[in-house]
């Protein structure tokens, strides 16, 4: 049961932090196409890109709780 219950807190804290991953990459889009100095533009990618490195270890961490949720179901 407890492993049921972590699982589904991690998962739960995992989809809410890729949310907001999701939403702070669209804010950072959004300034990036509004842009035109290059080192700006040169930061904002990578911050992009390391928004998505985030957001791709959230989901690994969502496809390893998810299933062992449904096992201790």
């Amino acid at each position: 049961m407890a492993t049921m219950t972590f699982a589904k807190d991690v998962t739960a804290s995992a989809r809410i932090h890729r949310e907001v991953l999701d939403q702070f990459a669209a804010i950072v889009r959004s300034h990036l196409s509004e842009t035109q100095d290059a080192f700006a533009r040169e930061s904002l990618a990578d911050l992009l890109d390391s928004i998505s490195e985030q957001r791709a270890g959230f989901d690994a961490l969502i496809a390893v709780a998810g299933p062992s949720l449904k096992l201790a179901a």
